[in-house]
């Protein structure tokens, strides 16, 4: 474990939840860590990051304050302590009421209440790990201080690296989970999906889940096409010669001209028109055009003469409005 640990704080990696459940044995023996979940690069300003583990957390981290490297070693001391002595050397039933024990007192291994088995070394080892004050920790400058610990001192280091040492206990050979609990199918019947739906309606569980967003499958179902019928009508609008125009073998049919800004020339508007009805007659495009602008007399000639330049007709127009093809 403490190898691992080197090679992650060499690396600028700070674990920061190290507890005996990441901890795993390959069929070697060897300790493996795992669940990198909240680990992260090392940073000076990390105040902000009190993820972990209440009872393996560094003083530190449970105070919001900077931390570096020697959180991993102060859980590492824990776990030690655990070992030793069957039992966590800060407890309590929520987060602040290990922080108070914390806070309250420094634990220290004495000489007499060493188990046995168990050297004087080991506990100086274990005290030294669970320093409150970062600057005082075991490790804070490094593995090689924790490695140069008299408990440890004397360790084949290079004979673990190279994986030369028997382990003390090897697990079973095969796979230590059974299958099934993996393929079992992800399926409830509609009285449980009806029990669960109702019971994350409830004041109270709202209350825990104010910040989530629940759908049932029925209501993303209709979520999911509200949507793809807003997308349509999007489109529909960002395309102005589907709105206004659809050209037909007959002619053209005006849909609407309500999506028509008022605030378009009359050469603009007709300038749609032309687009939309390239295979409109020119009477016909202009009899439309009347009907949907509500032009006056006055305002004939000018009309046409945009008909004609929108059209690319050479037709003449008289003053009645009509149209001599002929010419």
């Amino acid at each position: 474990m403490l190898l691992g640990l080197e090679y992650i704080h060499t690396n600028s990696i700070l674990h920061r939840d190290i507890k005996p459940e990441n901890l795993v044995l390959d069929d070697k023996g060897y300790v493996r860590i795992t669940d990198f979940g909240i680990a992260k690069v090392y940073q000076k300003e990390n105040s902000s990051e009190t993820s972990g583990t209440p009872g393996y957390m560094s003083p530190e981290v449970m105070c919001a304050q900077n931390h570096t490297i020697a959180v991993d070693y102060f859980a590492l001391g824990v776990m030690t302590f655990e070992f030793m002595n069957g039992r966590r050397p800060y407890i309590g039933k929520t987060r602040k009421e290990i922080k108070e024990m914390i806070m309250s007192k420094q634990v220290q291994v004495k000489k007499n209440e060493t188990p046995e088995g168990w050297s004087v070394e080991s506990a100086d080892f274990i005290n030294r790990l669970l320093q409150r004050k970062p600057a005082n920790r075991l490790g804070l400058r490094g593995a090689a201080e924790v490695k140069d610990h008299p408990w440890v001192k004397n360790f084949d280091w290079n004979g673990l690296y190279d994986r030369k040492i028997e382990a003390p206990f090897i697990p079973k050979t095969g796979d230590n989970f059974d299958k099934k609990y993996c393929d079992a199918p992800d399926k409830i019947g509609e009285e449980t999906q009806e029990r669960y739906e109702k019971f994350l309606r409830e004041e109270t569980v709202k209350q825990v889940f104010k910040d989530f967003v629940y759908f049932s499958q029925e209501e993303e179902r209709k979520e999911k096409e509200k949507e793809q019928s807003q997308a349509q009508k999007s489109t529909s609008l960002n395309n102005p010669h589907t709105s206004l125009v659809k050209a037909t073998s007959d002619g053209p049919k005006v849909k609407s001209l309500e999506r028509t800004s008022s605030s378009l020339s009359i050469e603009q508007k007709m300038n749609r028109f032309k687009k939309g009805s390239t295979s409109a007659s020119t009477s016909t495009l202009l009899k439309q055009y009347r009907q949907n602008s509500n032009l006056s007399s006055n305002s004939t000639g000018s009309s046409i003469n945009v008909m004609r330049k929108a059209t690319g007709s050479a037709s003449s127009v008289n003053f009645s409005g009509s149209i001599d093809n002929s010419k």
